[in-house]
């Protein structure tokens, strides 16, 4: 009919909607896909504490699927407010990828339910999306249906290879579709044009999330298909392996899109108790959740990994089950807790050490020791990772040697020794660039970063900072970034640069808060808060402060404890408190002096002569100053607070009098100084 039309009136022109295209000459063809609909990262901020700003709100408010959803909700229920349901709503039309017809079956159920049990009724199955309007087609009244009429309408071929296809999780390549479920390029465009599969790049597909469902449900070989689905991932990622370890932009990009499907394939292998796949796949994979930042996700998969291999199995199981144990210590130490990390580190050590396998020994060595290094248990640690790296030294493994300097690094920092520290930074630096290790080598710029923060150096700082995030970066690595972004702005705090300072770390913050790397959480916050100090806004660093503690103690670092108490001593007593603040100060003195390094005692001590201060001992603080201020390990920011509190103290004192109170300082030990503190804030005020 429309042919009979267009001849005998050219000059006509239709809008016609339909699933499929008409393929007639006349033919203009526009494709189109669902509503726009918010993404993770809107979805995240929008239930994240502190990060629903109203422009956010307003932004995911506005989207096509989010405005649909409300109208359709509003005319079954006029009772229905966006605002109050929004971040459930927003869910809805992430889950639905902005399908109008799931959408609209979607908020016929808001007259009987909350949009929460919705998002669960969704969680649940696309079959209970369905409709009760007696004047919708059969068809339109449930996606099932929906999705049955289409598939009635394929050919028998188009229907197996569409069912195949639903064993793909996202989008996926040309060559994976005929290689898992032999499904040619043609077949792929013919199903594309049912409007089953939509194309996202040259040689890319994707089915939404609901049909794939549906599809899965007509597979007729799906264990088999399953299993190729495995395998042709495993032999992907084995061919990117290199270019993860090494951090090469353009090869990882080439494997990017296919995270869902490495999840998939491991998740396949593991309830399969294949273990020849979940070793090709280990390592790969575990780059790729490292570089993406999905620690939890990696930590649970990790663990599903190890349920799969047998306990009492031979000696390639055994020694699977040392590698993935080793992943596992990993992963616990970047998301900060350490005594997991060192205890998983240790059954590592102890299945390899039979197996005669130096170098994985090796390896267990240097996780463990950098994770006991978290506990200030320095002497331990270093002794573990000089083992490490005799071993890698005696195999000729340039990249474990370089490992383990970096370890070493930190190990010999803490315990007063920055110049050795920084040349095992500068020699792994070395290394990593003539290995072509670049995300070794942007590791080493962020620690020479924290070198030169150290020396007082700020502005070398954020050129250090700067060219590590670049690396970062271009390698995809977010956790790099954020930990870049985090340094950044103690670079800008100590130069006086309060704004810049605030926008990294809370760009940082979001990012830690995402992953959940919690110690990095608690480093956040306690930047945040020394920069609302910095301003005098008092309240607002108590809050971040006191979250920040809450975590701390949630991960038991008791450094992390002994810092937060002393900022919270300094920042009681100048909010006018100061016997809130000696409580603090005693706490933070018991926290730091048994567990924290010198340094790291002298980093907090300031604070604490600021409680001294407000509690009326000034004489003692400006002895505790004397003796900061000579200490060989007091790094320049501690010097510069140190010479603050000192110019505060000077017009109460005749200059003679002040400097015999620094000489008595001087002339004391660290540990004389900490008890005639502890005594002076124990003694009634």
């Amino acid at each position: 009919m429309l042919i009979e039309l267009l001849e005998a009136a050219p000059g006509v022109q239709f809008l016609v909607t339909s699933q499929v295209g008409l393929n007639l000459h006349e033919e203009w063809r526009l494709d189109l896909a669902g509503l726009p609909f918010p993404d993770t990262e809107a979805l995240h901020q929008l239930t994240a504490p502190d990060e629903a700003s109203p422009d956010l709100v307003h932004q995911v408010a506005t989207f096509d699927s989010v405005q649909l959803f409300a109208q359709r909700a509003r005319q079954t229920n006029l009772s229905f407010k966006l605002d109050h349901e929004l971040n459930a709503v927003a869910t809805i039309c992430h889950l639905l990828e902005g399908m109008p017809l799931a959408l609209e079956l979607a908020a016929a159920r808001v007259r009987t339910q909350r949009c929460a049990e919705i998002v669960g009724a969704i969680q649940a199955g696309f079959e209970n999306l369905q409709a009760t309007a007696r004047n919708l087609p059969a068809r339109q009244r449930s996606l099932r249906a929906t999705f049955e009429n289409t598939w009635h309408l394929l050919s028998p071929e188009d229907q197996v290879a569409f069912a195949d296809l639903g064993v793909f999780h996202d989008s996926f390549s040309i060559a994976a579709a005929a290689a898992v479920a032999g499904v040619t390029a043609q077949r792929l465009s013919e199903i594309s044009a049912q409007a089953l599969i939509h194309q996202v790049a040259d040689d890319r597909y994707r089915m939404h999330a609901m049909l794939r469902h549906f599809a899965q449900q007509y597979q007729e070989n799906a264990p088999q298909t399953a299993t190729r689905h495995s395998h042709y991932f495993a032999a992907l990622a084995d061919s990117y392996a290199s270019a993860l370890q090494k951090g090469e932009p353009a090869r990882i990009r080439g494997i990017a899109g296919d995270d869902a499907n490495l999840a998939a394939a491991w998740a396949w292998a593991c309830a399969q108790a294949d273990t020849a796949t979940i070793a090709t796949l280990l390592e790969p994979l575990c780059a790729l959740w490292e570089l993406g930042g999905q620690l939890d996700e990696g930590r649970n998969a990790l663990l599903q990994g190890l349920e799969s291999v047998p306990i009492n199995s031979g000696r390639s199981q055994r020694c699977l089950r040392g590698k993935l144990s080793l992943q596992l210590a990993r992963f616990h130490d970047l998301l900060g807790d350490y005594v997991a990390a060192c205890s998983w580190a240790q059954r590592s050590y102890e299945l390899f050490e039979p197996l005669a396998e130096p170098q994985l020994t090796a390896r267990a060595q240097l996780v463990w020791g950098f994770a006991q290094a978290a506990f200030d248990d320095n002497a331990t640690a270093a002794a573990r990772l000089h083992a490490a790296r005799n071993t890698f030294v005696a195999a000729g493994d340039v990249h474990g040697v370089a490992d383990t300097l970096v370890a070493l690094s930190y190990v010999e920092t803490v315990s007063g020794d920055r110049a050795v520290g920084r040349a095992n930074v500068e020699q792994a630096l070395n290394a990593y660039e003539a290995l072509g290790q670049r995300r070794g080598a942007a590791d080493c710029l962020f620690l020479l970063g924290n070198y030169a923060i150290g020396d007082g150096d700020y502005k070398r700082a954020g050129e250090y900072y700067a060219a590590s995030r670049q690396l970062h970066t271009e390698i995809g690595n977010r956790l790099g970034h954020a930990d870049c972004l985090r340094n950044e702005a103690l670079a800008a705090l100590y130069s006086g640069r309060l704004e810049h300072a605030e926008i990294s770390s809370r760009a940082a913050l979001r990012y830690f808060q995402r992953s959940g790397q919690r110690e990095q959480i608690v480093k956040s916050l306690r930047t945040l808060g020394e920069i609302a100090y910095e301003r005098g806004h008092f309240t607002q660093a108590q809050q971040l402060f006191e979250q920040g503690l809450s975590e701390a103690r949630s991960i038991g670092s008791p450094t992390g404890i002994g810092q937060l108490h002393a900022l919270l001593s300094a920042t009681y007593t100048a909010a006018g408190n100061p016997a809130v603040g000696r409580r603090h100060a005693v706490q933070a003195l018991e926290r730091l002096s048994a567990d924290a390094t010198p340094n790291m005692l002298l980093f907090n001590l300031p604070a604490i002569v600021e409680t001294l201060i407000g509690n009326g001992a000034s004489d003692l603080a400006a002895q505790t100053l004397g003796h900061i201020l000579a200490h060989p390990l007091s790094e320049a920011r501690v010097r510069d607070l140190v010479r603050r509190i000192t110019d505060q103290l000077a017009p109460h004192y005749s200059t003679q009098t002040l400097a015999e109170h620094r000489a008595t300082g001087r002339s004391a030990g660290l540990h004389e100084i900490v008890t005639a503190i502890r005594s002076a804030l124990d003694k009634p005020v």
